[in-house]
């Protein structure tokens, strides 16, 4: 008999976990309503929330500007050391550059009432790369997207506008993929399309919707985001645990 464990990875251990979390499942909605206070308070008290609040002092006073390459840096750095946003050291001073050159229109549309225009300054940080006529194709193949640091980036400036895009959030949307965001979209009924922030936005909006009602409670999207991650990190700590 081999004494080979059957390790799983952790993509594969939050996906699995993740599907305890689909809303249209009655028995499913009703242990995340009972757990939200107990995790709502835990998470008053999780070590994360520090960094968070420091983050989000930075995005909304110190520099709140998107035209101070300093202070745009010193925001990137910070988020990217957090949160692992795989934004790589080398590649800080031109994602920076490529932010500030877009300074007063992403000020602008990231704190616009147009989601069109909030999800434009998604866009035009998340498509850094492509923007600078001084990167050869060489480099611009070595650089990571930036997709889910732009969802943070911009969250922590305007936090109940963006939600953010992240390997949980994924996993939880493409959970709840087929008995529910497949219906929502206009395009192709096609996953990937969680990946077009638009609809990544909807999906969400209509789970937060569907959470809300049935917590008889209309919570922020932050206050959303904060739950699901926290509850999904906790069970999956907890099957680690049982293995």
């Amino acid at each position: 008999m081999s004494n080979e464990k059957n390790t799983k990875s952790d993509e594969e251990i939050r996906n699995e976990v993740a599907k305890s979390m689909i809303f249209s499942k009655e028995e499913n909605l009703d242990e995340m309503c009972d757990s939200f206070d107990s995790i709502m308070k835990e998470w008053k008290e999780d070590e994360l929330r520090i960094p968070e609040e420091a983050i989000k002092d930075l995005c909304t006073d110190k520099y709140k500007s998107q035209t101070d390459i300093n202070g745009v840096i010193a925001k990137i750095s910070i988020i990217n050391q957090i949160y692992s946003t795989r934004v790589k050291n080398i590649d800080t001073y031109w994602l920076a550059k490529h932010i500030t050159n877009n300074g007063e229109k992403l000020e602008k549309y990231i704190f616009s009432d147009n989601e069109k225009q909030r999800i434009e300054a998604v866009q035009i940080i998340a498509n850094s790369k492509y923007s600078s006529e001084d990167l050869s194709d060489e480099r611009i193949s070595q650089m990571n997207d930036h997709y889910s640091f732009a969802t943070k980036y911009c969250s922590f400036h305007n936090p109940d506008k963006f939600p953010i895009y992240d390997g949980y959030m994924c996993a939880i949307v493409k959970s709840n993929w087929n008995n529910l965001c497949k219906k929502i979209f206009k395009k192709k009924g096609d996953i990937e399309n969680i990946e077009f922030y638009e609809n990544f936005c909807e999906a969400m909006g209509r789970l937060k919707e569907i959470f809300s009602k049935e917590l008889g409670e209309n919570i922020s999207a932050k206050e959303f985001d904060q739950f699901l991650w926290l509850y999904l990190k906790n069970k999956i700590k907890l099957l680690k645990e049982q293995e």
